[in-house]
């Protein structure tokens, strides 16, 4: 399994307020604003009073943080969220370090819950034949293209190109952490081995599923 390439990573924190509503938005905004649009050098801010929504998130895009490039920092009222292409441990880190300075620097109280929350897409390469591994529906295959040839519309065998798994998500409580994807990448052939995966995970623990998952099916 060989990563080829970050497509989108987050980092997530969840944290609450004293009081009955966000000291935020008891205060000006513009300290806070100026403060990291200065220290990360954001090029887009939040500049009207409708941006200042953080029910919705108030937004920051393309700021910089030791030679990345963050593309997205989100404030939510109970959380903050930190986007960019490249290792979510970057993300987190980038987090811890901008809920310090609001702690220090700004005299938010930010209360932190404790939970972590992170996504990590890549593209990845192997020589994994997942049509082997799924020899037992590769009937159903057949059958599903005969039915199209019969429809005028021929094609070759469906094969299996990807496993996705859940949990039973209904009674759980929000956030709820999303699915895991493996799966052929839309508009390459077969032949590329080309993957794309997604995963509620750190991307250091992403790429030890796929190493597994890798190992498993050989």
């Amino acid at each position: 399994m060989k990563l080829k390439s970050t497509l989108t990573s987050q980092a997530i924190r969840f944290y609450n307020y004293t009081g009955d509503e966000p000291v935020i938005e008891r205060r000006s905004p513009i300290p806070l604003i100026r403060g990291l649009q200065d220290k990360y050098g954001f090029v887009e801010v939040p500049l009207k009073v409708i941006d200042l929504d953080f029910t919705k998130g108030v937004t920051f895009s393309r700021g910089y943080y030791k030679g990345h490039v963050i593309d997205k920092l989100a404030l939510y009222e109970n959380g903050l969220l930190c986007e960019a292409m490249t290792d979510n441990s970057i993300c987190d880190e980038f987090v811890s370090e901008v809920i310090g300075w609001a702690t220090t620097e700004q005299k938010i109280p930010i209360n932190e819950t404790g939970v972590k929350a992170f996504l990590s897409q890549l593209e990845v390469t192997t020589d994994l034949n997942l049509s082997a591994v799924f020899q037992k529906i590769n009937a159903i295959g057949t059958r599903l293209a005969k039915a199209l040839s019969s429809y005028g519309q021929p094609v070759p065998s469906y094969a299996v190109n990807g496993i996705r798994m859940h949990y039973d998500s209904a009674s759980m409580p929000l956030p709820r952490p999303p699915e895991f994807v493996f799966e052929r990448r839309a508009g390459q052939p077969y032949s590329s081995n080309e993957f794309f995966s997604s995963a509620p995970l750190t991307t250091k623990d992403h790429m030890h599923i796929l190493v597994e998952l890798e190992k498993l099916f050989h």
